[in-house]
């Protein structure tokens, strides 16, 4: 009988210091959304939009071929999270750009626009083509 256990693996995530643990075969997106880091991709890890970029710092991944990175950042150590397998025990920086942090903050311009559609006033009168 194969033995059907899977080797788990430790993920430390930069800067915020976050450590999850995840079975091989796990990309590192998984990793970080089962910590509680959460990272920029707008095609929701389906590795369509290249947003959810990473430095793996230390360790061994696997990483599908795609056309978001070029030679010198895969040099620096950049993968795409949602196509990149953790192989063993890894460190990855999460850089600015892909880190999402709470709630979006909306500045004041975007309150005087917005925020009488988000009441239930409008500026625009309710007309419709059909009825």
């Amino acid at each position: 009988m194969a033995d059907t256990k899977k080797k788990l693996f430790k993920v430390d995530f930069l800067p915020n210091g976050l450590t999850g643990t995840v079975p091989s075969g796990s990309t590192i997106m998984e990793a970080a959304h089962d910590t509680g880091v959460y990272l920029n991709s707008v095609c929701g890890g389906e590795g369509l939009c290249g947003k959810c970029r990473v430095i793996v710092r230390e360790g061994r991944v696997n990483m599908k071929p795609n056309s978001f990175l070029d030679r010198e950042e895969i040099q620096k150590g950049y993968v795409i999270a949602c196509l990149t397998e953790v192989l063993s025990d890894l460190s990855v920086e999460v850089p600015q750009e892909t880190r999402l942090e709470g709630r979006p903050k909306f500045d004041a311009d975007y309150a005087r626009r917005f925020g009488p559609l988000e009441k239930g006033d409008s500026f625009f009168p309710h007309d419709p083509l059909c009825r």
